[in-house]
């Protein structure tokens, strides 16, 4: 986990040691439920970008509570990322391996997708590559945020490489997928692409398709994914 740990840190040029720990914000005399569970809240205030309510909830939380579920650190690594404070995104990650808690799918595809934002798509394919290994499900936003980049960087070998391997794993392309797939046709790569999208999409005939969150882990501490959504069979 450490070699995971190091390279996620290295691949958004920042050295960081597990030490280091989010800066502290002041507490919220806020009262938990089981109707208004923590990593609901934590969720509700990230919609609508509230970050210092993220924050305030997270410390609340991690001051009550000895066993923090992986969800509540995926939605505070993910605020961070997406609001480009990279070091306290890494800083979070280190956090949930330290205080025991078990990395998810959501975990890494918040790292993926923020790897990739930094303009690591390489360190990125990386992580993606040995989460088999690890035990970790492998999710249709995770093929999505890949299948981008790779189009972005016209490394079109890399998207036919990721649909195999997305066969493979039976999960089929979504709506964002398929516009990544649009465009790359557009860009000349025709027939690869036309070969796997007759492969891959669901037959014409079906009128109606249903659509799932990204990931549906056995995860007690997850309430309701809120990744991208893909093709339910």
């Amino acid at each position: 986990m450490q070699n995971y740990l190091s390279n996620y840190s290295r691949s958004i040029q920042i050295g960081l040691h597990p030490s280091q720990a989010p800066h502290q914000h002041p507490k919220l005399p806020h009262s938990f439920s089981k109707r208004h569970p923590p990593p609901r809240l934590l969720r509700s205030h990230a919609a609508v970008g509230d970050l210092e309510a993220v924050l305030r909830t997270w410390e609340e939380y991690t001051s009550v509570e000895k066993r923090v579920c992986a969800e509540s650190y995926n939605v505070v690594m993910r605020v961070y990322a997406e609001l480009g404070k990279d070091c306290e995104a890494v800083r979070v990650f280190y956090r949930m391996v330290e205080e025991g808690a078990l990395p998810n799918c959501r975990t890494y595809t918040v790292m993926i997708e923020h790897m990739v934002k930094c303009g690591k798509l390489e360190a990125a394919m990386e992580v993606f590559k040995v989460l088999p290994f690890m035990r970790v499900k492998r999710s249709l936003r995770q093929y999505e945020v890949l299948v981008e980049a790779c189009v972005g960087a016209k490394q079109f070998e890399g998207v036919k490489a990721l649909l195999v391997e997305m066969r493979v794993d039976g999960i089929l392309p979504g709506r964002a997928m398929r516009l990544s797939l649009e465009r790359m046709r557009e860009a000349g790569f025709v027939e690869e692409s036309d070969d796997f999208l007759k492969e891959m999409l669901p037959n014409e005939g079906i009128k109606s398709i249903g659509y799932c969150d990204d990931c549906r882990d056995d995860d007690d501490d997850d309430d309701n994914d809120d990744d991208d959504d893909g093709i339910q069979m």
